[in-house]
């Protein structure tokens, strides 16, 4: 298991001189960071701790939305009109409105 205080910067215990029992990995020598692997994409930026390697397996972000009444057309409208988006569209009914 990686030790996440050294992953932020520095470890209290190796500072003190007493053996951490976590790995002290740099990052290059990290496992590769599962979201921009995946997606290539990391909210994290520069900051994650893992590095950011592009991989040719890849999959594609899955989003989900729920909107209500002529937002929901619009949204529609919008998703259809980008070029690479695929729309799948459910429904729930609560009291007969669609939501």
């Amino acid at each position: 298991q990686l030790c996440h205080f050294f992953m932020k910067g520095n470890c209290p215990l190796e500072e003190k001189g007493v053996a951490c029992d976590k790995l002290h990995l740099e990052k290059e020598k990290r496992p590769p960071c599962p979201n921009f692997a995946d997606i290539g994409f990391c909210k994290f930026g520069a900051d994650c701790w893992y590095p950011h390697v592009l991989t040719d397996i890849r999959k594609e972000p899955n989003v989900a939305v729920q909107c209500q009444g002529t937002h929901h057309e619009r949204l529609l409208d919008l998703l259809g009109a980008m070029q690479g988006v695929a729309v799948t569209e459910t429904a729930q009914v609560l009291g007969g409105k669609r939501s």
